[in-house]
């Protein structure tokens, strides 16, 4: 019998053993298919970083000023089901270079289905929506309210493509789950200043005169951050400071930027309403996310912690936009 019981508890160890490296096999499968993969990010080229979802890069000089260092400039493309329809939609604009077309439209091809739409991140990326619905008379454009129409830009492409460039009020994404979104507003920043593209003046003296206008916060922004379940991932806006992985050769450290920083924006803009960016803010980090990027990282470039959301959520309370702490120009910063 004792031989018998330990033969029984050898068999049940030895089946326990493979039960747990079945689900640790099965487990480790599943996550990877949650991350987000962005290792094949690469700029003019469509990349797939998740089962329906892919990323096309740009490079791009923010305000369109030669002066400033180049940075990406993603558009991601999702596709998505609504209402039993199936088709693919754009977040963010990006200029709609030939390489950018014709990556959309290659995915257009290749899945089947149309780009519908495109969704405008934030009241700060105006400037390529007239070009985009130029190109693609079949599709409309949907922007973040609080400062879109108010601008230069925004006035001028809600007056030519009448019916076509509205109010994401209308809540184009009620009915889809591939992609959640919040839009953060309660925020201040700068009045319009008009990028070289917008008849604005080019090269380093201009860009020294509009960064002294940048600390007149006295215009209503919104941004808006995304959720992806595919993946986990939240896709933040520029109300976080840009993220560069350690050894990136990104030059502009003096203006907080500095490698592997996670750190919410309070120099270029700054809470109007606290009590709505709270809210905002405990909305997003109701998001089970494991990964998070925003629009203009590096190529390949996500958060690389062991905590994504944590030091996430770490960075805002010290920012003050939860509430907890008091803000400071230095309280904002996870090394």
């Amino acid at each position: 019998n004792s031989r018998d019981d330990r033969f029984s508890r050898r068999k049940k160890a030895a089946v326990q053993k493979i039960v747990a490296l079945t689900f640790s096999t099965f487990m480790t499968s599943h996550h990877a298919k949650m991350s987000l993969d962005l290792t094949k990010e690469k700029y003019g080229e469509v990349a797939a970083v998740g089962d329906g979802i892919w990323v096309i890069a740009s490079q791009h000089h923010p305000g369109m000023n030669t002066s400033m260092p180049v940075v990406n400039n993603r558009l991601w493309v999702v596709r998505v089901t609504d209402k039993g329809e199936q088709y693919l939609i754009g977040l963010g604009v990006p200029e709609p270079r030939p390489h950018v077309l014709e990556g959309v439209a290659s995915l257009e091809k290749e899945t089947g289905l149309p780009l519908k739409f495109l969704v405008v991140q934030s009241g700060l990326h105006i400037m390529f929506s007239s070009d985009w619905l130029d190109a693609r008379p079949d599709i409309v454009a949907y922007y973040p309210p609080a400062r879109v129409p108010f601008t230069a830009s925004g006035k001028k492409c809600l007056e030519k493509h009448a019916g076509r460039y509205l109010s994401l009020d209308l809540q184009p994404l009620a009915d889809i789950t591939e992609v959640q979104y919040r839009v953060l507003d309660g925020l201040l920043i700068h009045p319009d200043l008009p990028t070289p593209k917008e008849g604005g003046k080019d090269g380093f003296f201009a860009l020294i005169k509009n960064f002294r206008q940048i600390s007149n916060y006295s215009t209503e922004h919104d941004e808006i951050h995304f959720y992806l379940p595919a993946v986990k991932t939240m896709i933040y806006g520029d109300n976080m400071m840009w993220y560069f992985r350690e050894g990136c050769p990104f030059k502009f450290k003096a203006g907080g930027m500095g490698n592997d920083l996670v750190k919410v924006q309070t120099q270029g803009m700054k809470v109007g309403d606290a009590e709505k960016v709270a809210e905002n803010w405990r909305a997003i980090f109701s998001w089970d996310f494991t990964d998070a990027t925003g629009f203009h990282e590096w190529p390949t470039t996500k958060i690389e912690r062991a905590d994504v959301k944590g030091d996430l959520r770490v960075a805002v309370e010290r920012s003050g936009q939860l509430g907890s702490v008091p803000k400071t120009s230095s309280s904002c910063v996870i090394m």
